[in-house]
């Protein structure tokens, strides 16, 4: 069994959530939060593992407006160096990482354009966890959603939507 936490750690001063306000977003802002929250990740994972832990669950802020329709950018190659080498850092310490996107994120929602955020949402997270070069026991968790007084359609709206997903989406969920 393996013990860990979400995201925030409170006894180190690394974070991988930095960020901006989406009025200011530019390649450049991007980047360099990009980058910090990167550099940041690994000094996170090293300091778990001098401390015995070996299950994290890494931000959904590790790149800012990652499933966005704004954030048309390939950090995940521009990243390609530094993504490997955590990805390697996570294989070889035997760590188990998951994503978990925000409460919004419902692909059973009835409003169409919320499922297709959530579509983004999901797509972004694996995007990420398969930068990593990681296989499929690093999860993405998601929360089902609502039965909007109509458990059947929703179900069936989950289903439907669930196959919009791509095969690593399919996968990491």
């Amino acid at each position: 069994m393996k013990i860990g936490y979400a995201c925030i750690t409170l006894g180190v001063k690394y974070r991988t959530n930095r960020g901006f306000v989406i009025k200011n977003f530019s390649k450049e802002k991007l980047y360099e939060a990009i980058e910090q929250n990167l550099i940041d990740l690994l000094k996170i994972l090293e300091y778990n593992v001098s401390k015995g832990i070996y299950l994290y669950r890494i931000s959904s802020d590790i790149i800012p407006f990652g499933g966005h329709e704004i954030n048309t950018y390939t950090w995940n190659v521009d990243f390609k160096d530094i993504l490997f080498k955590i990805g390697t850092y996570i294989k070889n310490n035997n760590i188990r990482v998951s994503m978990h996107p925000g409460q919004y994120t419902i692909i059973n929602s009835p409003d169409n354009s919320i499922v297709e955020n959530s579509i983004r949402e999901i797509e972004y997270h694996t995007r990420f966890l398969d930068s990593l070069e990681l296989d499929y026991t690093h999860k993405v968790v998601l929360h089902i959603g609502g039965v909007y007084k109509d458990k059947n359609s929703a179900l069936d709206r989950f289903c439907i939507n669930f196959n919009k997903l791509s095969s690593s989406s399919k996968k990491d969920l």
